[in-house]
């Protein structure tokens, strides 16, 4: 799915069941909750000024009836994986349950301002260097 340059002026709730979801450089203007099942996440220039919310939805979606939406296309992992929040300001920006072990933070400010909720994946702290005085 494709969200890159969209200009979200009202709150939002999004579900979104997806092997790639691009939000390259989307505006949103207000609040909003992004609901994600299965996707690689692109949040790169990505403008926030209020609380965004991008929270990996645990179980298949339903549709109005209660059916579960059929995921048999997909061809990602059951998770949510975060691979850009370059050049942003994370000030407004929650991730709950996120992938964000290949994640880009550079050009990122106000990274510590960056909610971090539930389970985070990050990547393993580097091996320390063994070389010789």
């Amino acid at each position: 799915m494709d969200l890159s340059g969209a200009v979200f002026g009202a709150p939002v709730t999004l579900e979104i069941a997806a092997d790639r979801v691009s939000c390259v450089r989307t505006r949103w203007e207000s609040t909003a909750t992004v609901r994600v099942r299965r996707a690689e996440v692109d949040l790169g220039y990505a403008v926030w000024t209020a609380p965004v919310a991008l929270t990996a939805h645990p179980v298949p979606f339903t549709d109005r009836g209660g059916v579960p939406v059929d995921e048999s296309l997909l061809t990602g992992p059951d998770r949510v994986r975060v691979t850009s929040v370059q050049g942003v300001d994370a000030a407004h920006l929650v991730l709950t349950d996120t992938d964000l072990s290949d994640c880009l933070f550079s050009g990122a400010f106000h990274l510590d301002q960056l909610r971090l909720e539930g389970r985070t994946t990050l990547a393993p702290t580097p091996p320390a260097s063994t070389a010789a005085a």
